[in-house]
């Protein structure tokens, strides 16, 4: 094809769905090839949506974070809106699943990439509503983009166009999705946690093909045990796919990166089996280890291309048809879901009454499991309390998730830390704090050319708390303000 399309030139389709078709296309202005996805003319039709793309739009174009794609530039042409993106060589990992699951360090790796590219979103009010395989797209040096952007909404949107397209795909939507109809950072959260297991097993997190399978399952199945499908999955991802699936929004990770963090962690942690059962009130954690916020931990810079990537190819925005639903048949289908489930309860109940005291496998089964110390980390090794730890009295105010122009700093409770930066990260530990300030060393680096294991470190609270300078070895000392802050003017440039 060759058709005009204002200032750009339509070349050849890359992808189409419910949502738009994706274009490749040449900016004869530029003189530049891009990626031109084209949204359905009715939905311009729809009163308030042309307006509410374009703010949306606008605000997508602003995120910096470098796991999302740009968008260049967008628009209206002869009644139809569009969004213009950079075209990237990639695989999406969709792809990279047909041909098996992931080891668990590679899975986590794209987790932690995915997380910070929807904390960078959420930040700014944006939900992306569609997080799943196929709008991640992996360079050929495994650097992660989180795409399709193009469909992302503020938490007061509506979760039906007036055209009955629910956004979305039923194996990665939270219960919350079918129930009320609410999708905000939490959903994405819950499609997140979902991403995770099919990466850690190369499957859905619960079987079946049709519609009203995976709805009775989102809203009544127990998490599924990564561990128990795929051997050599380690069992603390168990607990975190778990707690990150959780039914209840309130009682998930609060953040994507949380759940990236505590990914990262399960990665080392004891095998040691976690319950699966649902998490509507888990245990709160103790005083010692709660957090100001969830840590927040952007992925690292890409290092190497790994052996089992596929050959790249070009990809832009993805645009796997959303799942078309009138709003009649979500409501009927979720109260037959919930009838079923009331009567399988008491069905339960009456053939349970005679003394007895066995337990179905299931019962039995997360019985015999551990379950995690807290909501939002796995089991991992014991490690001395905040209040044990000599000179961390009074580190409260420095936990949590801090964020500058293009990085990142993560604080926990026991005093360790992350901080990462486009070319690489440094992990440290803080060992006392006097007043104001904290300090500590350097563990480990990426970055030859930075701070080194040793390096002395620095963290200083500034703004009544809103915001911190931190320094590592010959760094400088730089603003950082806390994520969810009140004064982003704290932020460094």
């Amino acid at each position: 094809m060759n058709e005009a399309f204002g200032r750009y030139r339509l070349i050849s389709v890359l992808g189409q769905g419910g949502m738009g078709t994706v274009y490749r296309a040449h900016d004869t202005e530029i003189d530049r090839d891009v990626a031109i996805k084209v949204l359905p003319p009715q939905l311009a039709n729809e009163p308030g949506y042309e307006q509410r793309f374009r703010r949306e739009a606008y605000t997508a174009a602003r995120l910096t974070e470098p796991h999302i794609i740009p968008i260049y530039d967008t628009g209206e042409i002869d009644g139809r809106l569009y969004l213009v993106m950079p075209i990237v060589e990639g695989t999406d990992v969709g792809a990279l699943l047909r041909r098996g699951p992931m080891r668990p360090q590679r899975a986590v790796h794209i987790i932690e990439q995915l997380a910070a590219a929807l904390d960078a979103a959420h930040a700014a009010g944006l939900v992306h509503r569609d997080v799943k395989p196929s709008n991640t797209l992996v360079t050929p040096r495994d650097f992660v983009y989180l795409i399709d952007f193009g469909i992302v909404h503020d938490s007061s949107a509506t979760k039906l166009t007036s055209t009955n397209v629910m956004v979305g795909t039923m194996a990665y939507m939270a219960p919350e999705r079918f129930n009320t109809g609410v999708a905000d950072a939490r959903s994405d959260v819950y499609a997140l946690a979902c991403v995770l297991h099919e990466c850690l097993t190369g499957s859905h997190p619960f079987p079946g093909d049709s519609m009203e399978q995976q709805i009775a399952a989102h809203l009544q199945l127990d998490p599924p045990r990564a561990s128990q499908i795929r051997p050599g999955v380690p069992a603390a991802f168990d607990a975190v796919i778990a707690t990150g699936m959780a039914k209840n929004p309130d009682e998930r990770y609060q953040s994507a990166n949380a759940l990236a963090f505590a990914a990262r962690q399960a990665l080392s942690a004891p095998s040691v089996a976690g319950s699966t059962r649902r998490h509507d009130r888990p245990p709160p954690p103790p005083p010692s280890q709660q957090l100001h916020s969830q840590p927040t931990v952007p992925a690292p810079p890409p290092r190497r291309r790994l052996p089992d990537q596929p050959a790249p190819q070009p990809l832009a925005y993805q645009t796997g048809g959303p799942t078309r639903l009138g709003g009649g048949r979500i409501a009927a289908i979720t109260a037959a879901v919930v009838i079923v489930a009331v009567l399988g309860i008491v069905g339960g109940y009456l053939l349970s009454r005679p003394a007895t005291t066995s337990q179905s496998p299931a019962t039995a089964q997360s019985s015999a499991t551990v379950e995690p110390s807290t909501p939002a980390l796995p089991a991992t090794p014991a490690e001395p309390t905040t209040t044990a730890r000599t000179g961390l009295a009074g580190l409260e105010p420095f936990v949590g998730s801090w964020h500058a122009h293009r990085e990142g700093l993560v604080i926990t409770a026991n005093g360790k830390g992350q901080h990462t930066y486009s070319d690489g990260m440094e992990n440290f530990t803080l060992t006392s704090v006097f007043g104001d300030t904290a300090t500590g060393t350097v563990d480990s680096s990426s970055n030859l050319n930075g701070a080194v294991p040793g390096d002395p470190v620095t963290v200083t609270l500034v703004g009544n708390g809103q915001g911190l300078t931190f320094s590592a070895g010959k760094e400088q000392q730089f603003p950082y303000c806390k994520v969810g802050g009140t004064d982003p003017t704290l932020c460094g440039a």
